[in-house]
């Protein structure tokens, strides 16, 4: 039988979460970018300039063109925001009542059911952006 070859990885959780903290902009920016597009692609049955006006943000990566309030948003928190900057998109999302001389319009959401859809993608794809930063890290 041939003997294995072991290899003792020495590391405290300081070094694991500090790891993590410098590496989550990746993966929440691989996640993030998963859901946008999804989100594009259920907003093209609505509008196609909304779909075109997709966009993820993170710390250090955007996709698209986003509002610079979220963009600032963003880089005080950290996390991730998708969204479309279009000025139609909340009123397609959500739907508008009726006021003046307009009879409102029924809600056509898209960004929900795209979260919905894939979520568990996007959960993924975060899962497995980590874990390769940080085996390159830890090599």
């Amino acid at each position: 039988m041939a003997k294995q070859a072991v290899v003792r990885l020495q590391l405290n959780t300081e070094d694991i979460l500090k790891a993590l903290d410098e590496e989550q902009d990746t993966a929440f920016f691989v996640g993030g970018s998963v859901v946008g597009d999804a989100v594009e692609a259920r907003a093209r049955d609505v509008s196609q300039g909304v779909a075109d006006r997709v966009f993820v943000v993170t710390r250090r990566q955007v996709k698209g063109k986003p509002f610079k309030k979220y963009a600032g948003e963003v880089a005080r928190r950290g996390g991730v925001v998708i969204g479309s900057s279009s000025p139609l998109a909340h009123l397609l999302e959500l739907g508008t009542k009726p006021h003046g001389n307009h009879p409102g319009t029924a809600a056509k959401p898209f960004i929900r059911p795209a979260l919905d859809e894939s979520k568990e993608a996007a959960a993924q794809a975060i899962g497995d952006a980590l874990r390769t930063q940080l085996e390159k890290r830890l090599k």
